[in-house]
């Protein structure tokens, strides 16, 4: 059984720490009493690890809020890992924009996610019993491919739209200019004529 104290910094702590720190918050506590601990059973080492970029497959181990009933942590789960992936797009092609110009669907990221690493479990906070689940997504080198192929499409699509606006504006100068012209050359000749 693993056991934490909630001791300030809070930036030094695990991440299940602090979003139970939140829980607690959003219940009208600043934080759990103290001398409570925190208690999980079976909390596997990969659920609290940073997000591995350095090889492929690149991996994201993606945590759920604590929640009252299993259902509502595998509903945060779910929230939480759309989140996850965004975040990795962004990271991966280091540009905040990327999740708003790639749309993951959620069978996509599904499918990410590492059959063998997913968790579900309970912690406890003095009496009171909560529930978290735990998944780790994996991307690997076509996966990476795929995402970089999107963004160079959109990239293109874009400098592609910005070409058409100028050289919409620019036929749409040259007419102003040719009617404009026309007119004067009118009202010059029939003041010749």
């Amino acid at each position: 059984m693993n056991r934490f104290r909630l001791s300030p910094p809070l930036s030094t702590l695990p991440l299940s720490i602090l979003l139970l720190s939140f829980l607690f918050a959003a219940a009208g506590r600043a934080e759990p009493p103290r001398g409570e601990s925190i208690e999980t059973d079976d909390l596997p080492n990969w659920v609290e690890a940073p997000p591995w970029l350095d090889d492929s497959p690149h991996r994201w181990p993606v945590q759920s809020t604590p929640a009252s009933t299993p259902e509502l942590s595998r509903q945060a789960l779910e929230a939480q890992t759309r989140a996850a992936a965004e975040t990795y797009l962004e990271t991966l092609l280091d540009d905040p924009a990327a999740s708003l110009a790639i749309e993951l669907t959620d069978g996509w990221i599904a499918a990410r996610i590492d059959p063998d690493r997913r968790y579900e479990g309970e912690i406890r906070v003095g009496t009171e019993r909560l529930y978290v689940a735990a998944a780790e997504l994996r991307f690997d080198d076509d996966d990476q491919q795929w995402i970089r192929d999107r963004w160079r499409s959109h990239r293109v699509a874009h400098r592609l739209g910005g070409l058409a606006i100028a050289v919409g504006s620019g036929v749409g100068l040259l007419w102003l200019g040719t009617v404009g012209l026309s007119i004067v050359v009118g009202r010059r000749e029939r003041r010749l004529g």
